[in-house]
């Protein structure tokens, strides 16, 4: 009771959940693995989202998903494994399997989305990998939100050691009152989510196209830039690194560079003038013709052109 009343002195509050939701017998259903669920399946609904306002056949990205899910699954675990534990990992290498005890890294899951998005546009569809990264962009940021949040609810992933009246105490890690940096990631998510649909919306009510590449550009220089700023209240992942950087902010500076880059290309640089369009329209005719049968990325019959407004942009040169 002692230490319960010190926290309410310090303003400080106790978070102390239980990570397992539901219990059946040997079955756990833990918050992380309910939230991650959620994180693929939001993830998948907006990427779809995103086909059918192209005008393209939604089924498509389902197959995209399966292989973006194990981009995922596969650069989270080997980035946590290469970046933060080598050491531990490089030991006792058949540790390296066994994810379900946690150890997943978002800069890695970063690498696994770009190696399945660089294999699925020069291997499968054949067209600039600017329009399939601008089309995922959309989905990145509410999966971030949900994975921050399995992250508290696991008490891990924890704050600095901190005296500001929000700080939290997990007992699970141990009895300091840390920043909720989890929280700040969270918030971090759907801030960016409204910057992204606020962007794709000034374009679609206008009817005229996004510059190619300014969607995925805006995703790394906003979530790598933010991210940079809440590692500054994470404690430090890495032991032996307690320098003026974390791992994540190291981490986090080029992708972030490649962002800013992409978004002056895309504005004011060699892609400005450059749309989505052409490149899908020039993919449905390599793979849509009468005599090939269509294909991946044959356009549908009613394409409202959303998230690069280009459905609108026809209507308006037909009046």
């Amino acid at each position: 009771m002692g230490s319960l009343d010190a926290m309410t002195a310090l303003g400080t509050w106790l978070w102390d959940i239980d990570p397992v939701l539901l219990r059946l017998g040997p079955l756990e259903f833990r918050y992380y693995g309910i939230l991650f669920a959620a994180a693929l399946m939001s993830g998948y609904g907006i990427l779809r989202w995103q086909y059918e306002q192209d005008g393209e056949d939604p089924e498509n990205a389902v197959r995209l998903t399966y292989a973006l899910i194990a981009g995922v699954i596969l650069g989270a675990r080997f980035g946590h494994v290469f970046f933060y534990e080598a050491d531990k990992y490089l030991a006792n290498p058949v540790e390296i399997i066994k994810f379900w005890k946690g150890g997943l890294a978002s800069h890695g899951a970063t690498i696994g989305i770009f190696t399945v998005l660089l294999v699925y546009v020069y291997l499968v569809r054949k067209i600039p990998f600017r329009v399939m990264a601008d089309r995922l962009a959309l989905t990145i940021p509410l999966a971030t939100t949900c994975v921050r949040l399995g992250n508290f609810f696991n008490s891990e992933i924890v704050g600095r050691v901190t005296e500001v009246p929000w700080a939290v105490v997990m007992p699970r890690h141990d009895m300091a009152p840390r920043h909720p940096s989890q929280l700040y990631e969270a918030a971090m998510g759907v801030v960016l989510f409204a910057i992204l649909y606020a962007v794709n919306r000034y374009y679609v009510k206008r009817g005229v196209e996004r510059p190619l590449g300014l969607m995925s550009s805006a995703l790394l220089a906003g979530y790598f830039s933010m991210r940079f700023g809440v590692e500054f209240f994470k404690a430090y992942q890495v032991s032996g690194m307690e320098g003026p950087l974390t791992m994540g902010q190291y981490l986090s500076l080029p992708f972030a560079t490649v962002g800013y880059v992409g978004l002056w290309a895309s504005l004011r640089g060699p892609w400005a003038q450059d749309r989505a369009s052409k490149y899908l329209v020039t993919s449905a005719k390599k793979v849509a013709t009468p005599e090939e049968g269509g294909g991946e990325g044959a356009p549908r019959a009613k394409g409202k052109g959303a998230s690069h407004g280009a459905g609108k942009r026809k209507q308006r040169s037909r009046k």
